[in-house]
């Protein structure tokens, strides 16, 4: 399920465990500076990446997890985008593309109970649009639900099949 926009190749790699890929991710997390530590097992959490020719320019990862706050499970997302083609919309169509990966999945996985996307925003690059309480491009709607400790943005993009469980509705 590649796709070309523009001069890039997207790649789908979620539970793919490409070596290819793996390897490349690797080398563009150490050359961004992410410390072996904090790139640990996040090669497990691969889910799209995005090629301008054999450079591989972004990537987004996900992870499981349950928000008690939210009382519901999310995949935890982010994607980063070397700093020479930022500004250039590559986030929100690597988003975009990695979107329909994870919802195909959680479709797929419904034994999950994955309702969608959260996002913690770590870039000031899009102060403006912060302020908006809901954010879209592309067919990726990110919804503001929050802040973390730290004052970061807590947004959430929902699956078009998200529905909340008894236990979200109806709190013990």
């Amino acid at each position: 399920m590649e796709t070309a926009e523009g001069d890039c190749l997207f790649k789908p790699a979620w539970h793919l465990n490409d070596p290819a890929i793996v390897r490349d991710v690797k080398r563009f997390w150490a050359e961004a500076g992410l410390t072996p530590a904090m790139i640990g097992n996040r090669a497990n959490e691969i889910c799209a990446v995005a090629y301008r020719g054999e450079e591989l320019v972004a990537v987004s990862t996900a992870s499981l997890f349950y928000d008690p706050s939210m009382r519901a499970k999310f995949l935890g997302y982010r994607c980063m985008v070397a700093p020479h083609v930022r500004q250039q919309n590559l986030a929100w169509m690597l988003s975009a593309f990695s979107l329909k990966i994870l919802q195909d999945w959680s479709v797929r996985h419904r034994e999950e109970r994955a309702l969608g996307l959260m996002i913690c925003v770590e870039t000031d690059k899009f102060e403006v649009g912060l302020r908006k309480p809901v954010r879209e491009k592309l067919g990726f709607t990110m919804h503001f639900v929050g802040y973390t400790a730290t004052g970061h943005q807590l947004r959430v993009v929902w699956f078009d099949h998200a529905e909340l469980d008894d236990h979200a509705v109806h709190p013990l």
